[in-house]
């Protein structure tokens, strides 16, 4: 039923002097998105952080079915953090979306976009991506594995090369190679070597 009386144009688009109270004035918190981390959206322009971990790939049949099955979920800021997240797990991108909607309908939309992020972070650490595919793992592992040569050449000395390259290993909280009897140079040669020290 119409409540205008069918007028034209609708009594609804013609100007309003006074405020309209059974309209909201605010969000209600199934609309918002919580209190989303930005960090999340930050993109690294350091030469030594690899694009490989910030590309969005929206061409992929993962990245498009996950936008389809949420594409009506929540606000611009809600579909661009999804959207950051799917391109980021593109292996697992559909299952997110799929969890993602059950949990905005089960509960509200706020619930559902702190899960994902929770997930997003589970699923990384600093900036590598543990659901990246075979490849980008290899390119992973052979940019530490250079990262480590170059602390090798340029320090001389094997002790603090090694320390220098176990932090690394640390950062991505990776098992390093065994140090037997006190010989370190094993250690340090495969630590360089992206097959022996960073790839499994």
């Amino acid at each position: 039923m119409l409540t205008d009386g069918g007028s034209i144009p609708p009594a609804s688009t013609k100007f309003q002097s006074v405020i309209d109270q059974s309209r909201p004035t605010q969000t209600l918190d199934i609309q918002g998105v919580g209190q989303l981390d930005t960090r999340l959206f930050s993109v690294s322009n350091s030469p030594n952080k690899s694009q490989l971990w910030h590309k969005i790939d929206t061409n992929s049949a993962q990245f498009i079915q996950a936008n389809l099955l949420t594409d009506n979920l929540g606000t611009e800021s809600c579909r661009q953090f999804r959207q950051l997240v799917f391109s980021n797990h593109l292996s697992i991108a559909i299952d997110l979306a799929i969890r993602y909607a059950q949990t905005a309908k089960q509960f509200d939309l706020s619930k559902a976009n702190e899960e994902l992020f929770e997930i997003h972070n589970q699923l990384r650490i600093s900036d590598l991506k543990l659901c990246a595919d075979t490849d980008d793992i290899k390119e992973f592992a052979k940019r530490c594995a250079d990262q480590c040569l170059l602390r090798k050449q340029k320090l001389n000395d094997t002790q603090e090369a090694i320390y220098e390259c176990l932090k690394i290993v640390e950062r991505y909280e990776l098992t390093p190679p065994d140090i037997k009897d006190d010989h370190l140079d094993p250690c340090l040669n495969r630590l360089c070597d992206w097959k022996g020290g960073f790839v499994k």
